[in-house]
């Protein structure tokens, strides 16, 4: 999707030797926001979609720091949506 490649090109362009905290702040912090949000599900799916890109790129990347911050988020959108699913995590 064009909206996952813009966001990986800003991260890879603009924002790969900026904080953690910054990078999160403009990629992570709205693609969770969307996801939290209840908007309707198309918006949700390309939030996913975005979301996985990004942490791919952080991955190639070797981005631990940025890998490490989503993770802990993306449990608690898992545990708040499938309340089943506490035990495996």
């Amino acid at each position: 999707m064009a909206c996952a490649k813009a966001l990986n090109e800003i991260y890879l362009n603009c924002l790969q030797e900026e904080a953690t905290d910054i990078c999160s702040l403009i990629i992570i912090e709205p693609l969770l926001s969307i996801l939290n949000g209840g908007a309707d599900r198309a918006t949700q799916q390309t939030a996913a979609y975005c979301l996985k890109e990004a942490i791919k790129v952080f991955q190639m990347k070797q981005k631990t720091e940025l890998l490490e911050y989503t993770a802990p988020r993306l449990y608690h959108l898992f545990l708040v949506n499938f309340p089943e699913m506490k035990n495996v995590f």
